[in-house]
């Protein structure tokens, strides 16, 4: 076919602009060549971004091999294959596992961490109740495809300013982080039924520790927990500001979990967050004075066999630094991403390697590991807690039965059954804790 004019200009997609020169060349000649169909050419220009991001702009050396090609059947087919080899790079094996410990539980016992809020948080009118706001409602993703504890959220704080790369939040709201004015009566308004147990979260809309006890806004929440004797609730971080429950007699029946990842993961993902062996720190302080905690492996961050030392060592770290009496849950869970978080990604080019392995799509839609990838890395990392199999209740999030089944041999029913077994988990750890 001789070159002619594009059937559809590769300047409309998304991504065209922010290749260089020489891949911008490349994408308008094949496209001049093969006049590729609508989705064709949106695929062509987003490979090109992918690989231009993860393989430093070699697009030159893949389109050598193009030329190999006569048709535009061939051609396309040769492109969707090294779009694939940059997205799947080859696994390490196991005897490749990095044999060094990294001790992670060796941050110094009197470290300090500063509790001074965010100045830029912007305070909420207190017209939100009058607008329909509810501040309590259901896990945003929860579902009856993938097993999930049926989460009750508590908005008091919406968006965030740790900037995880990965993380949905930077989609739901506008970036200015807005605290509840009108927290106490706003709770108060949340109906429970006195004759059953719930779990409430407040880590779904922004980090739970990150902005302190501004505007009495901890204060609030623990008063809500104490009034409250039927559930449980739970702080979830990635921030090392435990200061307020250290000096105060918070409720017993508050958890505060932390995300944990690979320290590699962290300072790529989570630059703005504590280390990895400062949450560690912050769960220890909080576990020997009697407050209960939890741990989410999640995301876990796949980049080959040799991550999985790492995210063993942090297990091994954390079994040699808390009672597991004083854990209440640990969680695991994989990377997903939604399409605007992965446009997000193309964009700035930050984060990108976070694509890698990302071939496949949970059962709501969203970008995630393929099974045998995620049912690797639980494995693992279950195994290495196999000394508190039987002390520590836990669990994967949003999975689906099969992956449950094959990680733990067994699996729940009904979203409701998980539900009830982690609380009423939960509820004797609160009891325990109580005695000790």
């Amino acid at each position: 076919m001789k070159p002619g004019k594009t059937k559809y200009n590769p300047e409309q997609f998304k991504f065209y602009t922010l290749l260089n020169d020489e891949n911008r060349g490349i994408v308008d000649e094949l496209c001049r060549l093969y006049r590729f169909t609508f989705q064709e050419t949106r695929f062509i220009v987003t490979a090109a971004r992918d690989i231009e991001l993860l393989k430093h702009g070699l697009l030159k050396k893949f389109y050598s091999k193009l030329h190999e090609y006569i048709s535009k059947k061939h051609t396309f087919t040769a492109l969707r294959t090294m779009h694939n080899e940059v997205l799947n790079p080859p696994k390490d094996t196991d005897t490749d596992l990095r044999s060094t410990e990294i001790l992670y539980d060796q941050q110094p016992a009197d470290t300090e961490f500063s509790e001074e809020p965010d100045q830029s948080i912007c305070v909420q009118k207190n017209d939100a109740l009058e607008n329909n706001t509810s501040i309590s409602g259901f896990c945003p993703v929860m579902s009856e495809k993938t097993m999930c504890c049926r989460l009750r959220t508590i908005d008091a704080v919406t968006s965030c300013s740790a900037g995880c790369q990965y993380c949905i939040i930077q989609t739901f709201y506008n970036g200015t982080v807005q605290l509840r004015a009108d927290l106490p009566k706003a709770l108060d308004t949340i109906p429970i039924d006195p004759s059953k147990r719930f779990h409430f979260g407040t880590g779904q809309s922004s980090d739970s520790l990150l902005w302190g006890n501004h505007h009495g806004m901890l204060d609030e929440l623990c008063r809500f927990a104490s009034t409250n004797k039927n559930i449980f609730l739970e702080f979830k971080t990635k921030s090392a500001k435990t200061g307020y429950f250290l000096s105060a007699d918070p409720p017993k029946n508050i958890v505060i979990s932390w995300s944990l990842n690979t320290e590699e993961a962290a300072q790529k993902y989570e630059k703005k967050s504590a280390t990895i062996a400062q949450r560690i720190a912050a769960a220890a302080g909080c576990a020997g004075r009697g407050i209960l905690v939890g741990f989410h492996f999640h995301p876990m961050i796949y980049d080959g066999f040799l991550c999985l030392q790492e995210y063993r060592n942090i297990a091994s770290a954390l079994m040699r630094a808390i009672n597991p009496d004083r854990i209440a849950f640990i969680s695991f869970g994989s990377l997903t991403l939604i399409k605007p978080v992965i446009t997000s990604i193309r964009q700035s080019g930050n984060g990108a390697e976070l694509l890698k392995y990302l071939t496949a799509r949970d059962p709501l839609g969203k970008i995630t590991y393929p099974d045998d990838i995620k049912i690797k890395i639980f494995s693992e990392l279950y195994d290495r807690f196999a000394e508190w199999h039987n002390k520590v209740y836990m669990y994967l999030c949003m999975e689906k039965k099969e992956i449950w089944q094959r990680v733990f041999g067994c699996c729940y029913e009904r979203n409701e059954d998980f539900e009830k077994a982690l609380i009423d988990a939960v509820f004797e750890k609160i009891t325990l804790v109580g005695k000790l």
